[in-house]
Formats: structure tokens, sequence, C-alpha cells
């Protein structure tokens, strides 16, 4: 009997040594046997094989969840985001397949594992003690990018230059295209307007829920600019037929007044003096501008004011003014006209033309430093100036009003921001053009996913060349302090 026990615990001993139990660390134990056993392994994802898979270390949930090079590797509560996801899904009805699946030359992981990833990402992906990433400091900065493909907008931690969270806007089951995303300048609340939908969204910055709701009325409403109390909002739509302007009191979520068939052309970008309460807008067409008195919300006064002084308004001139700056501290408008190319300086109170640049082909948007005294203007479609290259960002010193440089950032850079505590600009790549270099990765969503860059402030350079990846074209930023 002595026997048969010393050999029964001999062959427990020997199963014990040969079993051992996975240390899974600090992610949940049934996660962490999948993501430990294939893919934070030797040659591919563990820390010694990160800096030869785009910095993709997963030995870890906190190293996961660190990013990679060019981006979040998972966005909680976003599995059609995350691109562990897209990569280990082979099957099609549970999502999006990314080339080359992983594990990579090896066999592809169970329906049964995938989904438990799945379900697992869209719970938050959290830690082994139920921690989701990003959940504390709810009043940290934010920089917020609405993707217009995917009917999302991109809340990214500016320290670490992660996307925090993907968050659904609109209220249809159709792409809504949400164009704008703006802060107030209370940063209590930020708004997101789009350019096939009928709404103005309002979200708290705390939590990015929603918290109000507008509807204007069908159309394009591609240009949304806040008063400095954070009451009122002016919108702009830009639909073809018949351009509107919308004025909204932001804090009871109502519609003041609509005005219709009062502009001559598309109306395009919108641009406040509220010293004056005078609100411009720009042109889709011609050459020409609005100059509204909005000192009465409900009786605003609207005036066409040409470009040229010399020149009548003509609507089939080839300025097309459609983006504008106002220098309150100036009392200057700055105008980018996208048919000519040329940047214009205006004293608001004569309606004089003080100076003039070309800065590039197709310049669509604008933003500027006072800092640094310079502006910035998103040449997006010009791939002429620059060859090889598709868009630029082209920089003009504010004083003399000369073209400093122009840096490509990548494909197609449109919306801008200026973050004065980083001393960066921040640019958004839409990537949408099939013409353009294939992305780094597709989504759900239809269209291509884009990027965000960085140009520095103080050298004026790029600073990370190949950007931070996006969901479906990223259009505008907007920055919550």
């Amino acid at each position: 009997m002595l026997r048969i026990l010393l050999f029964s615990w001999v062959l427990l001993c020997i199963a014990c040594m040969h079993d051992p139990v996975l240390n899974t660390g600090d992610y949940p134990p049934e996660i962490g046997t999948i993501i430990i056993t294939k893919c934070a392994v030797d040659g591919c994802h563990n820390t010694l094989s990160a800096p030869m898979s785009e910095g993709v270390d997963l030995s870890s949930w906190e190293s996961m969840m660190n990013g990679r090079d060019l981006g979040a590797t998972i966005i909680p509560y976003s599995y059609s985001q995350s691109l562990i996801f897209l990569y280990i899904n082979t099957f099609p009805d549970l999502g999006a397949i990314v080339q080359p699946t992983m594990p990579k030359n090896a066999e592809p992981l169970s329906r049964n594992d995938v989904l438990k990833i799945r379900f697992w990402i869209n719970a938050g992906a959290p830690n082994k003690d139920g921690f989701i990433k990003w959940s504390d400091l709810p009043n940290r900065r934010k920089y917020y990018i609405a993707n217009r493909g995917c009917d999302l907008i991109s809340s990214i931690d500016p320290t670490t230059s992660l996307v925090m969270r993907y968050i659904d806007v609109g209220h249809v089951f159709e792409i809504e295209n949400p164009s704008v995303v703006r802060v107030a300048p209370d940063n209590l609340h930020w708004y997101v307007s789009f350019n096939n939908s009928d709404i103005i969204q309002e979200f708290s910055t705390t939590t990015d829920q929603k918290t109000g709701e507008l509807i204007l009325g069908s159309g394009n409403w591609s240009s949304l600019c806040i008063s400095s109390d954070s009451k009122t909002a002016f919108l702009l739509n830009s639909d073809s037929l018949q351009s509107e302007l919308a004025i909204v009191d932001l804090q009871n979520m109502k519609l003041i007044k609509k005005y219709s068939n009062v502009f001559m052309s598309s109306a395009t970008s919108l641009a406040f003096d509220e010293t004056d309460h005078i609100l411009y807008a720009g042109s889709e067409h011609g050459n020409f501008i609005y100059k509204i008195d909005v000192s009465n919300p409900l009786i605003a006064n609207f005036e066409i004011v040409p470009l040229h002084q010399v020149e009548p308004p003509d609507i089939n001139a080839k300025d097309n003014p459609r983006s504008l700056y106002f220098d309150i501290t100036k009392s200057r408008l700055y105008v980018a006209c996208n048919g000519s190319g040329l940047f214009n300086e205006y004293n608001v109170k004569t309606n004089q033309l003080l100076s003039s640049i070309h800065v590039g082909n197709t310049p669509a948007n604008i933003a500027y430093d006072p800092n640094h005294d310079l502006f910035f203007v998103a040449c997006t479609n010009d791939s002429i100036t620059l060859p090889g290259f598709h868009g630029y960002v082209t920089i003009v010193d504010g004083t003399s009003l000369a073209v400093i440089d122009k840096i490509h950032t990548d494909i197609q850079p449109y919306g801008l921001a200026v973050d004065s505590q980083l001393n960066r600009l921040i640019v958004a790549n839409r990537n949408a053009i099939d013409s353009g270099p294939p992305p780094h990765h597709h989504v759900e969503c239809v269209g291509r996913v884009g990027s965000f860059s960085y140009i520095d402030l103080n050298t004026l350079s790029l600073i990370n060349e190949e950007g931070f990846y996006l969901s479906v074209e990223p259009y505008s930023v907007s920055i919550k302090n």
C-alpha cells in the first residue's frame, strides 16, 4: 500500500511540474490566458519583440494600454475601432478583418476566443481589478477630432496622444458626417454639427455623454462658432440650393432664429467680432463675403462685402473666399480664398484690403497662434506645390504676412487647432482620396482611416512624421482645457 501511495504522489508531482499555473499578470485571467499564450510571445508582441512590431507590447494590460508607436492598441468600449480585435478577427460576421491576421503564421484564434476579446473591449477592456483606462481624472485636458466618415468623435489624451474613447454622434443609422466639433469657451460642453443631418448635439466634456440636442432642419451644417460667454451658437447650412444661418440659445438648446434666402451664394465658414456684434461668413463662390449684424439676433442685418473695393460682387468670380479668421485684438479679418490661393488681411472698420499673399492652392482652413504671431493655412488638396505630396500646411508670419514655410503633415491636412500649453499645432489629416497611399488598416465604416499630426510651434517642424492613426476621415479639431 505504501508503494502505491508513494508512486501516486510522484505522478502528481510530475503532473504539477508540467502544468504550471499561467501568470496572466494584470489582465483578467480569461483574457490574459488568450493574449499571453497567443500574442505576447517571442517574435510577436512581448516586451523584447515590441520594437520590431510598431511598438505593440501585449505582455501586460498596462503595456497594452500604453499603446504603440502610431497610437492606441485598444479603445475601451469600441471593439470595431480597436486594432487588437481587427487583427485577430477572422470571422466576417463578427466585424472587419485586417490583414495579416494574427497570430502571424499560426493557428487563428477560435471564434469563442475572438468573441471573448470583443465582449471584453466593449465592456471597457478593464484590468483584473475592474479598472478601465482613462476613467480617472474626468476633468483632464482633451483633444476632440470629428471623424466624418464614421459618425464618431475621437477623444484624445494630449499627453500620450492616445485615443481614449470614440464617441458615437448623430441620431439615425445612416452616416450623418460630423463636420464640426467645437468646445465651448467655458470648457463645460462640446458641440457637433453635421454635413448630412438636421441637428446640433451637445456633450459634457467631463463624461462625453450627450446632454442636449436641437433639430435645425435638414442641411449641410458645416460651420459652427460659439460666443465667448458660451451662451450662443451660430451655424451655417452651406447647402448649395439654400444656405441658412441658425442662431441657437445653448443654455436652453433652443432655436433663437433661422434666416433663409439671405445668401447670394453657398455660405461657408464663420468668424465673430464680438465687440461690434458682427458675424462674417465666407462664400463657396464669387469675390465677396457676408457681413451680418447680430446685435439683435431676431432682426439680423445682412450685407455683401466685395473682396476688392474696385470690383462689384460677382458670383462667377474665382476667388471663392471659403475660410475666415477674425483677430479681435487687431480688428482684422483674415480670408483664405480657395479659388485664387490668396490669403487676405482686411481692416473691418473700413472694409479695406490691407495685404494679400499667395499661400498655395486650395487653402481650406485657418488657425492662429497668438503667442508666436503665426497663421497656419491648410492647403488640403494641393498636389502640385510640393511634388509627391497631397496637401500641406502653410505657415505665415502674422506681422509681415510673409510665407515662412510649407509643411506636409499627411494626406489632405484639413482641421487645425493651436495648443498653446504644449506649444504645438494639431493637424487632422483626412486621407479621403482613393489615389493616395493605402491606409494603415481599415475599419467597418466605409472609407479610409486618417491621422493627426503635430507641428512644433517653437521650431516650426513636424514632430511625428508618421502621425497617429484615427478612424475614417478626421476633419475638424477642438481642444478642451
